[in-house]
């Protein structure tokens, strides 16, 4: 046990300097959980009604192509709570339409919407691809900090209650015994969100390392055939081709053609994806709709489907409002362990500085008194 007072002196540096950081992480983790109930909140009428049958989309999808241009890279189609068309636009360009009339009902840049805002700030911290090196570090520095945390407490096991996990007095060993139950009581499921947020940000080295430890390798999709047609893009057909390909897929993303005679693409949900987006896609050829490529996400390796199922669970895409409650709860109280040892380590320096300069008070009285005496 010699090594202790070193990794306490070295969980008590890096908790103070990733902390605050991971408070934020924390709270915003905790509120994207109901990002599509938040959704829709901001859009009531759209999402009190459900959305127009599939059969119907052709049309709007080509208005939709007609109105942006080359500027729309993504559409994103009406959902069961939410009936509204989201587009990506070129840059960091946004639109949100009724998904009936497609009346413009949002258009933004960037942070421009609150709900962009505040996953933004989670993401990537509003810092960008640094931003967000930064955010997938913190995770895994938390994991370790929630692991070295444990073993520093164990020492101390038997004087855990559950009860301590509200600090008595705004004293410096009240404020750590908080610290150390919260930190306990979580370390399970707080290893849930910090692993999974790192492999979000580091997906080729998670997926990799998923793949590598399942011993299975990768099924290549089978081959795009090329397509050198230009021209307007049929979406009747190419949509029905798409539908064709996975008759029980939920059809997510629709993306235009890139370029003169690039392929129209889909992402689809098949039955049994944990993805809320799916990970199932079909390529098609723009004129004419025949399929150029269709990949079976539930037909990939072992390790790619864990890799695809990192997402949804940090995100608590699963498990329903049990889970999502869950995570959400795991999300405070990873930020009540950072806001506690902050905290703890304040008031233990409030307590040093007062000791001290109580010391030099007592040091000056005593040097008074010996020049009175002599």
């Amino acid at each position: 046990m010699r090594f202790l007072p070193l990794l306490a002196q070295l969980h008590r540096w890096a908790g103070l300097a990733i902390g605050s950081v991971l408070i934020l992480l924390g709270v915003t983790g905790a509120a994207l959980v109901f990002r599509p109930e938040l959704t829709g909140l901001l859009y009531p009428e759209q999402a009190g009604r459900p959305p127009l049958a599939e059969g119907m989309w052709a049309d709007r999808v080509a208005a939709i192509h007609h109105r942006y241009g080359d500027t729309l890279r993504n559409i994103k189609t009406p959902r069961p709570h939410l009936d509204a068309w989201e587009l990506w636009l070129t840059g960091e360009g946004r639109a949100i339409l009724d998904g009936r009339t497609l009346e413009v009902l949002d258009e933004w840049q960037g942070v421009g919407h609150p709900l962009e805002f505040l996953f933004k700030l989670h993401a990537d911290l509003l810092a960008g691809d640094a931003g967000h090196l930064v955010a997938g570090s913190i995770g895994i520095a938390g994991t370790v900090m929630l692991v070295t945390g444990a073993v520093l407490w164990w020492p101390r096991r038997r004087s855990f209650r559950a009860g301590l996990l509200k600090p008595k007095a705004n004293r410096r060993g009240p404020w750590l015994s908080a610290h150390w139950t919260a930190g306990i009581l979580l370390l399970p499921l707080g290893l849930v969100p910090l692993a999974t947020g790192a492999a979000v940000v580091f997906h080729a080295q998670a997926k990799a390392l998923l793949i590598a430890v399942t011993f299975e390798k990768p099924r290549l999709p089978p081959p795009s055939k090329a397509t050198g047609a230009a021209g307007p893009v049929d979406w009747a057909t190419a949509l029905a081709t798409a539908r064709e390909a996975f008759p029980e897929a939920d059809m997510v993303f629709i993306s235009p053609p890139r370029g003169p005679s690039g392929p129209v693409s889909f992402r689809l949900r098949q039955p049994g994806e944990w993805h809320p987006n799916g990970r199932s896609t079909v390529q098609a050829e723009p004129t004419t709709g025949a399929l150029l490529q269709a990949v079976d996400a539930n037909a990939l390796s072992q390790g790619e489907r864990l890799s695809n199922a990192i997402y949804p669970i940090h995100a608590a895409r699963i498990g329903g409002l049990v889970f999502a409650l869950v995570t959400a709860a795991t999300g405070i109280g990873l930020a009540w362990i950072s806001a506690t040892g902050i905290w703890a380590w304040l008031r233990g320096r409030r307590a040093s500085l007062a000791e001290a300069a109580h010391g030099l008070i007592q040091q000056q009285r005593r040097r008074k008194a010996r020049q009175v005496r002599q």
